[in-house]
């Protein structure tokens, strides 16, 4: 129990740094008005469509707590564990939103003093989003434990947490994907303008997308990765090793509390060291964590069961993580083979380039396959079943710092369109775009955390599932079975499909607003000021619109299944759609990212450079790309882990 209440200690010393991190932020005093009033517009746009998602929300969660109550199979305690979950996730999203529009203005503020300068107070800000969403999925878990004594209600915190991070991981990429591509397809291709550009009338609201979708949406992204593979863990950890008991519980939250120390002590670092390259000392953050994670790995193994190879589970759930980001960092980087051949390719025209990303796509999902495959072997090797939910564990184990890169993308990218539409001076726009820069890297390394971490947490709430069930095994030559499989290959399929046809749908609205407001030739002449609300409105309103099914449909095909073709036909179901769901995401993260970067790369001056033929064929890829990368392939991270939750939930329902 000693173990426990150290977990939510450092769960408590990580919000009360993030506390003092932000009212560091909160002080600095923002001089030049241009600045202050483009971030002004940036905040009440993201604070307006952010309030109402969660009114939207609200209503949808309320009327599935009202399902669960009102079935007697489901006891109070989960419906009230599967609110605090919902709570928890709002409430993570709406202050990383909060910090990440603050501190846009305050990283422009502070690379007029030096890159440096820039890049601590941005790296500080997104600390405190990646402090503060790791130590709620702590003190989540933990607490309620510790108060309920019931790994059962756990599921209904796991479940709250799943569902509201699917909404707003859906509606915050429509937003800024709507955005970013009304911004591209108009005003770089038609009126030759940057979307960055203050003449650009989605300017602002491409801006707000990136911290509803790529901040708040990404937060809760990985609160619910937290929360679930900690449940997982922790579930798994009473069953199959009842000899250990609390011990068995304790370890996995002990080495999540750990992460959160090792985390702060990583970003102490980054922040506050002043010798050495900007750049180096912003990269070694995630090297310094893992390596004291290894270290406090070992010392939690040894104290709370006495035994290496759960060390050993761990570090490989870690290690592999880390592999499988630098192998999506290898085909997104604009310094590597991937995306100069894609780039190359651009000038052919459109078609080539996309044909190219494509192949090059599907072509990346290989090594990450196999990586998979080796730590799931090795870890059960190791540890049995609970193993490959410490895997799990140990790949998130550094959350805070990973989230922190992520979140670091958002801030430096809004700070890089703010210097450019305040007119701030080239040196400053010039340190801004290197900050930009230096976050796509930390991006694409955190992607492989959240997708990686995402498979082996199904994977083992799953085995929660066969385990509650009596499934042991399952016959694959049974067509209820077959069936189940092939519904669950073909879900990622069809929900990708959802998400990115409500991107099309926003993105045409956005793109006719766009069109019809520069036919002003008072905008474009830069006499007249675009209607920025215009833009945020449409994106806002398409993106309520569209994110209800999707997460209507990972709710409902488990239960239909389930209830009408049994639980060895659901077990099929969530086997296909793991199996497909991480494929898809890697292809998606990938092909989107060299899409992306090989646009960059053009702009950079390759191939003719802005405003050329082969770079409008780069915009064309880049814009096929957003919805994939920045929409669908991240929502299906959570697509697997939600209906393997409600899948878990239902079994009262399917053993009656």
């Amino acid at each position: 129990m000693l173990l426990i209440w150290l977990s939510i200690a450092a769960a408590l010393v990580a919000l009360g740094f993030a506390g003092f991190l932000f009212w560091q932020l909160s002080r600095v005093k923002i001089a030049d008005e241009k600045v202050k009033i483009v971030s002004n517009y940036i905040r009440k746009g993201a604070k307006t469509f952010l309030l109402k998602e969660y009114s939207a929300l609200g209503v949808f969660v309320v009327i599935v707590a009202i399902i669960l109550f009102a079935m007697s199979a489901f006891s109070w305690q989960l419906v009230l564990t599967f609110l605090i979950g919902a709570g928890l996730a709002v409430l993570g999203s709406f202050i990383s939103m909060k910090t990440a529009t603050l501190a846009n203005a305050v990283t422009v503020d502070g690379c007029k003093k030096s890159l440096r300068t820039g890049m601590r107070i941005a790296f500080s800000a997104s600390s405190i989003v990646g402090y503060v969403m790791a130590a709620l999925g702590v003190l989540g878990v933990t607490v309620l434990y510790v108060i309920f004594k019931d790994i059962e209600v756990l599921y209904g915190l796991a479940f709250g947490a799943s569902l509201v991070a699917l909404f707003i991981r859906i509606g915050g990429g429509v937003f800024t994907k709507a955005a970013d591509i009304g911004a591209d397809s108009v005003g770089k291709m038609e009126a030759n303008i940057s979307e960055d550009d203050p003449r650009n009338p989605a300017v602002v609201a491409d801006s707000v997308g990136d911290n509803v979708g790529d901040v708040a949406g990404v937060g809760a992204d990985l609160f619910e990765s937290y929360v679930g593979a900690l449940v997982a863990a922790v579930v798994l950890g009473l069953t199959f090793l009842p000899l250990f008991g609390l011990r068995a519980v304790s370890f996995p939250l002990f080495l999540a509390g750990l992460g959160l120390i090792a985390s702060i002590l990583g970003g102490v670092f980054v922040m506050f060291n002043k010798k050495g390259k900007v750049k180096t000392t912003f990269g070694l953050g995630l090297p310094i964590v893992s390596v004291l994670m290894i270290i406090f790995m070992l010392l939690a193994a040894f104290f709370a069961l006495g035994s290496f190879k759960m060390f050993g589970a761990a570090v490989i759930g870690l290690v592999a993580g880390a592999l499988i980001g630098l192998i999506i960092y290898y085909y997104t980087s604009i310094n590597q083979k991937p995306v100069k051949i894609v780039a190359k390719a651009s000038q052919s025209g459109a078609a080539t380039n996309i044909i190219s990303g494509i192949a090059i796509g599907f072509f990346s999902t290989i090594v990450p396959v196999v990586i998979v495959v080796l730590t799931i072997g090795s870890s059960y090797y190791l540890a049995g079943i609970y193993g490959v939910a410490i895997a799990a564990v140990g790949v998130l184990s550094v959350v805070g710092i990973s989230l922190t890169m992520s979140a670091y993308g958002p801030v430096v990218d809004n700070a890089s369109s703010i210097a450019r539409m305040s007119g701030a001076g080239s040196e400053v726009r010039e340190r801004t775009e290197k900050l930009d820069a230096m976050g796509n890297t930390g991006a694409a390394i955190s992607k492989g955390y959240t997708i990686f971490s995402a498979t082996l947490t199904a994977l083992a709430l799953l085995i929660v599932f066969g385990k509650m069930t009596g499934l042991a095994e399952v016959n694959l030559v049974s067509i209820k079975v077959i069936s189940g499989l092939l519904f669950g290959a073909l879900l990622p399929f069809i929900f990708s499909a959802l998400s990115m046809r409500s991107v099309g749908i926003a993105a045409e609205k956005m793109i006719k607003e766009v069109r019809r407001q520069l036919q002003n030739g008072g905008i474009v002449s830069g006499q007249e000021e675009p209607k920025y609300n215009r833009c945020v409105k449409i994106s806002t309103n398409a993106a309520l619109g569209q994110m209800i099914w999707p997460g209507a449909l990972a709710i409902l095909v488990p239960i239909i299944i389930g209830l009408t073709m049994g639980a060895s036909a659901l077990a099929g179901l969530l086997a296909g759609a793991i199996v497909t769901g991480f494929i898809l995401a890697v292809f998606m993260a990938n092909a989107g990212g060299i899409w992306d970067n090989a646009k960059k790369a053009i702009e950079s001056g390759l191939y003719g450079g802005p405003g050329s033929d082969t770079h409008k064929a780069s915009v064309v890829g880049d814009m096929v790309g957003d919805s994939l990368k920045d929409v669908a392939g991240p929502a299906l991270n959570i697509l697997i882990k939600l209906m393997v939750i409600v899948s878990v939930i239902i079994v009262p329902l399917l053993m009656s």
